[in-house]
């Protein structure tokens, strides 16, 4: 399925055409492969074309493309919630099959590994990095892809949280692995206890919840100019990630908004605010 198919979300909702019909695809493929055997479903190639699948739906709608809110259409909104409970399941096992098989010195097939990698490349370009960089990547998952892309691409130092102690395990295991340990580091943790300070660069992974209350918690010890890549899915785009919505921060500048294939990022600045008035006054 192309995207020329879902030409345009808004006509289609309530009408029984293209876009209901791709999500009734996706729901279709999804509901075949729960409950298989993990390696059938990785072999099989099946979950990469049921994030394919997701992310053109998310793609025929981007966030602020007009209209009332699409998902709230009783029969979108039922299909989004039985897709997003399976592909959120099912992408823990593709990291933790795909850990497993890094760490055992295989590499799964399939390109969504490969396509996030590539994505967190660019927007390190886009953000500066460079070997001087010292990065925080909240929510890391078993497999660090981004972390070890960005590492591999700048040279960067990334400290990796994630508050899933089997993820840690295998995320330290992967990067062991990689041979890229010396500049990578995962640690079992929340992102809203991290010491800010130490960083140059944040980054917050689609996946993490409650965005907007861990970048204000974040807020308490930023300086002026800290800069957060904060990765989310408003929309059509929550199918595979946790929303975020701006209204809600405080002490954040956003300096620039892209949607990407699989997720929409946004990059973030701080003003300091909340770090200056705790600081002493100086005459």
């Amino acid at each position: 399925m192309s995207l020329s198919v879902i030409p345009n979300a808004a006509a289609d909702v309530g009408r029984g055409t293209p876009l209901l019909d791709a999500l009734d695809r996706l729901c279709w493929q999804l509901s075949r492969i729960e409950g298989a055997p993990p390696q059938e479903i990785l072999s099989s190639g099946i979950f990469d074309d049921c994030v394919a699948l997701a992310c053109q739906i998310g793609c025929a709608a981007p966030e602020g493309s007009g209209g009332a809110d699409l998902t709230a259409e009783p029969g979108v909104k039922k299909r989004l919630g039985f897709a997003r409970g399976i592909l959120l399941k099912l992408g823990v096992l593709y990291e933790t099959q795909a850990a497993l098989a890094a760490i055992d010195g295989r590499k799964l097939s399939g390109g969504y590994i490969a396509d996030v990698s590539a994505a967190a490349v660019r927007e390190g370009q886009g953000l500066g990095l460079g070997p001087d960089s010292c990065v925080l990547f909240i929510g890391c998952g078993p497999y660090p892809t981004s972390a070890m892309g960005i590492a591999d691409a700048y040279g960067c130092r990334v400290e990796c949280l994630d508050c899933d102690p089997y993820a840690a395990i295998l995320g330290e295991r992967v990067v062991r692995a990689s041979g890229l340990n010396d500049r990578i580091n995962v640690a079992l943790g929340e992102g809203s206890e991290a010491e800010v300070s130490r960083y140059s660069h944040i980054w917050i992974a689609g996946l993490v919840p409650d965005k907007e209350a861990l970048l204000n918690r974040l807020g308490d010890g930023a300086a002026a100019g800290l800069r957060v890549l904060a990765r989310y899915g408003n929309g059509f785009k929550w199918v595979f990630n946790y929303g975020l919505r701006t209204a809600r921060l405080e002490g954040w500048r956003v300096e620039r908004r892209e949607s990407g294939v699989i997720y929409a990022w946004m990059e973030l600045s701080s003003y300091g605010v909340k770090a200056l008035a705790r600081s002493p006054r100086t005459e």
